[in-house]
């Protein structure tokens, strides 16, 4: 590779920093370009954990409020995808916090969200519905789990439950999943 030539990933990171730069001096349109390059990522997440579109619409939303209020705080030290999946994760999981007896019902899933993932697209939208009727806490432990990849000590600090706990909820959540796939 020659010294001077920009590889793609290195020019997307410098334009991502820029676009964080000029949104941190209060630059309302380079915000909305950050919205436009996580949002589908960030509802992906929002619908995943809440199981319902009208409320991870909500999700969503709140979140793009709260990163902008926050974003001066981003420094650098992670990767901004990381901040911010991280400020909507901690969200949801305070909103069930608050809500402990969450019975909101389970509306059809956008399932071309997710048949990306999946060779199979019967398979993806299958899995995703029935991932979306967990039980609430089941649904997010297994999400974070299994979904965002956290461990156990990481999920219980999250929702302040025990590392057993956890597992109970992801061993709950996996035998449900069995049983509506089969």
């Amino acid at each position: 590779m020659q010294p001077n030539v920009i590889s793609i990933n290195e020019h997307k990171e410098n334009s991502l920093d820029k676009l964080i730069k000029d949104a941190q001096k209060g630059s309302v349109s380079s915000f909305e370009r950050i919205y436009l390059l996580f949002e589908k990522r960030l509802f992906a997440l929002c619908l995943r954990m809440s199981g319902n579109n009208a409320l991870a619409e909500e999700f969503l939303q709140e979140v793009f409020l709260l990163i902008w209020k926050k974003l001066n705080q981003f420094n650098g030290d992670s990767q901004f995808s990381t901040w911010i999946h991280r400020i909507a994760v901690n969200h949801i999981i305070s909103y069930f916090r608050v809500k402990k007896n969450c019975d909101f019902t389970h509306d059809e899933l956008d399932t071309n969200l997710f048949s990306t993932a999946f060779d199979n697209q019967s398979f993806g939208r299958d899995l995703e519905n029935a991932i979306a009727t967990l039980p609430d806490k089941a649904r997010l432990v297994f999400v974070m789990y299994e979904i965002e990849g956290l461990s156990h000590q990481e999920i219980a600090e999250q929702t302040d439950t025990s590392v057993g706990t956890s597992k109970a909820q992801l061993h709950r959540a996996k035998k449900l999943l069995q049983e509506r796939l089969a």
